[in-house]
Parts: C-alpha cells; structure tokens; sequence
C-alpha cells in the first residue's frame, strides 16, 4: 500500500472517529427543564425533534447520512487536490486526480441538493421551518 493511499485512509477513519465521538450526548430521560412552558410564550409550533415522531426519526437519519456522504465528498476533494499537487509532473496521476476531483464536486452539489430538498420535504411534512430568519421584536 503505498504511503498517498495510507494517509488517506488515515484521514478518513479519523474524521469518521472524530465524527462519531463529537456526536456523544448525554441523556436524562424524565427530566423537565422548562422548555414546554418556556416554548408557549412563543409562536413555534409544538412538533419538536424530541418527541420521537417517525417524521423527525427519518428527518434525522437522512440529515446524518447525508452528513457523512458529504464528509466523504469533501475528504475525495482533499485527497485529489493533494494527489494533483504531488504528482510531480507524471500526466497519468494528474488525469487521475482530475478525475477523482470532477466527481467529488459532482457528488457534493448532489448531496448540497439533496440536503435542500429533503429539508424542504421534511418542512411540508412537519410544518416546522427550522431555516426561517422570522426574529421576534420586543414589539410583537
């Protein structure tokens, strides 16, 4: 295996590592912090992504792999950028890498649309727009 090769997969296993270690979260079933009562003074509505629904289950399996395949376009893009820069002149490595580059920002604009669109469909199925700006004044 040659040494390209081996730091790639050093890159890779380590942002999955990473990834996945950054995702920890603690978890305290039955307590009440307030957020129902805090959450009535305000126009949101009531779906939220802690009740458990199959809407906000699939919305959040779709949005974490459409994480990771992201995170491995982005990661391609960063292996042919450093195998075109490390090609030292050889016209077959630098056609490789354009290659694996062309593809990799192909497959990130599918998933960037992808991303839109499953929030757009997750928004008309919930009625919750977690991309609105909407701030409310002290006026309101």
């Amino acid at each position: 295996m040659s040494l390209n090769r081996k730091i790639f997969l050093f890159i890779i296993v380590t942002a999955i590592s990473v990834g996945f270690l950054l995702n920890v979260r603690m978890v305290r079933g039955a307590d009440d912090y307030g957020f129902e009562q805090t959450a009535q003074g305000t126009d949101l509505p009531a779906l939220s992504i802690s009740k458990g629904t199959p809407e906000s289950l699939a919305e959040i399996i779709v949005k974490r792999v459409l994480f990771f395949v992201g995170t491995i376009f982005f990661l391609l893009i960063l292996y042919a950028g450093i195998s075109w820069m490390t090609a030292a002149g050889s016209t077959e490595k630098v056609n490789t890498a354009k290659t694996i580059l062309e593809t990799a920002i192909i497959g990130l604009l599918v998933i960037t649309a992808s991303y839109a669109i499953s929030n757009y469909i997750f928004e008309k199925f919930t009625g919750v727009n977690k991309t609105s700006t909407d701030i409310p004044t002290a006026t309101e």
